[in-house]
């Protein structure tokens, strides 16, 4: 008679987690699949902590993985309307502060005094 093999859920820790996404991260760089990328990540866990690899997992490693990494511009463009947008901001916010130190200059607050008699 066979013995039966009993399917296990393996349910990961918060430091075993933290664990293999910070070794995740660091194979950002590599040219590896999905399977190798897990199963390198796993690599920190000891072997009776390691899951198969499942696409599932796959995918919420690589989104936890990725997700501190600044996006391309080449995956995100920036559009025309929103770099006139932060351009004028910036205008308006130098121009304010400009103003400012202008009007708290004595000679032109004397000035103005002067001209709104």
């Amino acid at each position: 008679m066979k013995a039966k093999t009993i399917k296990t859920r393996i349910r990961w820790t918060l430091e075993e987690k933290a664990a293999v996404v910070k070794a995740a991260k660091a194979l950002n760089g590599a040219k590896l699949s999905s399977e190798q990328r897990l199963a390198k990540a796993q690599s920190v866990l000891p072997k009776g902590r390691r899951r198969p690899f499942a696409a599932n997992l796959s995918s919420w490693l690589n989104k936890v993985a990725m997700d501190e990494l600044p996006l391309s511009p080449a995956k995100k463009p920036v559009s025309s309307d929103a770099v006139a947008n932060i351009a004028t901001q910036a205008l308006v916010t130098a121009g304010a502060s400009i103003l400012k130190q202008i009007l708290m200059d004595k000679d032109v607050q004397k000035a103005l005094r002067a001209a709104l008699r």
